[in-house]
């Protein structure tokens, strides 16, 4: 097996979150030791800030080095109207490699009923039953996860998802057994109404959640501040990190970006300094 050694970006991004770190390891591993593994869905939940996009690209690193097939697509709080909008996203760059001819023939049947929301195939005259089309997405999902075995699915902003992406999201949840594939959605813990959020929470029901990303501690910001701009920093300098950011990892990385760049010393009597850094864009 291959070894996975946290790269120096990495340990920045994710700084205290070795807990879901190990949990996205054991599930990588377990989709790579068996091709006819069942699939499972790992909900990674959190507000803004948290670190859940540096999170999914963790997750992209470890599995690309275990030598698994990683596809990605993101929400847009702008595009939610957009039907398949998400889903298109991650699976139709695969499709639209293929030859048309060898579209048609991986797909079968469903070619003609899913390929239209994948904007591989032109629509039919009749519009198409949206069970059906759910139901080929799903079809399809699981025949692309034989070709490309081992396969990974990285979703992040799902909350922002399509209605019609988030329907397809919840039947394939509960269908996960039948597909080898490990698929991780990135969420946050609110924005989403109606049925959407019916969808959405169908889904997350059918998975495995993470656990809940929180704010840095005020040991884990000293330490994030210590290995990013010197061991010299003092501990008045580090509190004031964690006071002004909130201990937002996003947050904390980026003020910390601007303190190596103004070259400002971490020391208690910069604090306002500091304070005007990260009020500074």
């Amino acid at each position: 097996m291959t070894e996975v050694r946290p790269t120096a970006a990495a340990s920045a991004s994710l700084w205290e979150r070795d807990e879901e770190v190990a949990a996205i390891t054991q599930a990588v591993d377990t989709l790579c030791a068996d091709r006819s593994s069942s699939g499972s869905l790992l909900v990674c939940r959190g507000e803004a800030g948290l670190g859940k996009t540096a999170l999914l690209a963790e997750i992209r690193r470890i599995a690309e080095v275990r030598g698994c097939t990683v596809w990605s697509a993101r929400g847009g709080e702008t595009l939610r109207s957009v039907p398949f909008n998400v889903v298109r996203q991650l699976l139709q760059p695969a499709l639209v490699s293929m030859l048309p001819e060898e579209a048609r023939d991986y797909l079968g049947d469903w070619y003609d009923i899913a390929g239209p929301a994948l904007g591989i195939a032109e629509p039919g005259e009749r519009q198409a039953d949206p069970q059906g089309v759910c139901d080929g997405l799903v079809a399809a999902v699981r025949r692309l996860a034989r070709r490309e075995w081992p396969l990974v699915l990285l979703i992040d902003d799902v909350h922002w998802a399509d209605q019609e992406t988030l329907r397809w999201l919840a039947a394939l949840a509960e269908r996960l057994d039948e597909t080898s594939a490990l698929l991780v959605i990135a969420r946050r813990p609110d924005g989403v109404t109606g049925d959407s959020a019916r969808h959405l929470d169908a889904a997350e029901a059918a998975g495995r959640p993470l656990a809940p990303l929180s704010a840095l501690t005020p040991e884990a910001t000293a330490g994030l501040t210590r290995a990013t701009v010197g061991a010299h920093a003092d501990g008045a300098f580090c509190r004031e990190v964690w006071a002004v950011t909130d201990g937002n990892p996003y947050e904390t990385v980026e003020l910390l970006a601007k303190v190596q760049d103004s070259e400002l010393e971490p020391v208690e009597s910069r604090a306002a300094e500091l304070r005007a850094l990260n009020r500074s864009a």
